[in-house]
């Protein structure tokens, strides 16, 4: 039995390690200076709310940055405009017809690709995954990464699993009424990617 969950321990473990890959345009300098537009970020989890929290997350660290950037809710409006109200039909929009609406620049597209609390009772997993890319308004990539923020605890004592169940399940309810779910994780994704930006 013991073998049984040191083998479970050790995949978990490898399935968590992963290389945080990043790409720089030798021109990404060259558009540093001009106005950045955050879009919606696409969001392909179950957690509604987690698209406009890391938004805000990024327009923050953007501007702590010194980046110039629209407001959340000025991009959003003039989005509306031609149609797109969600991060997923930006897909359908043409770099020229954001260049129209926006003027020249760079954009800013986001993948939510997970954001999740997993409560179990002797496994409490939490995970998020947020991928970044910024382009020129003529459709050049000029950055790409992901980052992610985890947090992996497990009970081996039914005690201290039946505690721990309790306890994640209040602080979920907490999270969410003050709408701040996954908060940490959040902060440790978004600070992966911001460490690799210029």
């Amino acid at each position: 039995m013991k073998k049984l969950i040191f083998s479970a321990l050790c995949l978990i473990f490898l399935g968590c390690v992963s290389q945080q890959k990043y790409t720089i345009s030798p021109q990404f300098s060259a558009f540093r200076s001009e106005k950045l537009v955050l879009l919606p970020f696409e969001n392909r989890t179950v957690d509604l709310s987690a698209q406009e929290i890391l938004r805000k997350m990024v327009h923050r660290r953007f501007t702590e940055k010194g980046y110039s950037l629209l407001s959340i809710e000025e991009t959003d409006e003039k989005l509306r405009s031609i149609g797109i109200t969600d991060g997923g039909q930006l897909n359908s929009a043409q770099t020229d017809k954001l260049e129209k609406l926006f003027g020249k620049g760079m954009f800013c597209y986001g993948i939510v690709e997970d954001f999740m609390l997993q409560n179990v009772g002797f496994v409490v997993r939490k995970k998020v995954a947020l991928s970044l890319k910024i382009s020129s308004s003529s459709g050049e990539i000029l950055f790409e990464a992901s980052g992610e923020g985890r947090d992996l605890k497990i009970f081996t004592d039914r005690e201290k699993a039946k505690k721990a169940f309790v306890t994640q399940t209040a602080v979920k309810l907490v999270q969410n009424i003050l709408k701040t779910p996954l908060l940490r994780e959040s902060e440790i994704a978004v600070e992966k990617i911001f460490s690799k930006i210029p």
